[in-house]
């Protein structure tokens, strides 16, 4: 399960970003990253993207927004993420308000994988949870 990036959660509440319908871009990246919640707002705010080998950012596509009564939470979900014949070395799954420009694309949650995850021409998939993209929870 992943992170909320605290001014992506605000954003979201703001209205600034609307999951369902604004483009929602997934990237890889390094642990060079390092991802703070509490302090990374904006795409540029992060270092160490993948870059060649294959690499390119994917677009979120059936993103869904459920109400889950059972645990009080609602659900971000999308459908998997595949990245095919891809070369490098990544260790977090980023997700983020995608506007074309590093300095006003919002970031949204953060996946840290728990190590380095190193391909050589293969096949990474994101399989979603069942909890979804990102979720917000009643404490």
């Amino acid at each position: 399960m992943g992170q909320i990036f605290n001014e992506g959660l605000t954003s979201i509440i703001k209205g600034e970003i609307a999951f369902l319908t604004d483009t929602i871009s997934v990237g890889l990246f390094s642990a060079a990253a390092a991802p703070d919640i509490d302090a990374d707002t904006f795409l540029s705010d992060i270092t160490g993207e993948l870059s060649g080998g294959g690499y390119v950012r994917k677009t979120l596509a059936s993103k869904t927004v459920t109400t889950d009564d059972a645990n009080n939470r609602s659900i971000a979900d999308a459908a998997d993420v595949q990245w095919t014949s891809l070369t490098g070395t990544f260790r977090y799954i980023i997700t983020f308000e995608d506007t074309g420009v590093a300095s006003t694309s919002r970031l949204l949650s953060v996946i840290d994988t728990g190590s380095n995850q190193t391909l050589a021409n293969g096949t990474y998939d994101v399989t979603w949870p069942t909890s979804g993209v990102f979720f917000i929870q009643n404490p």
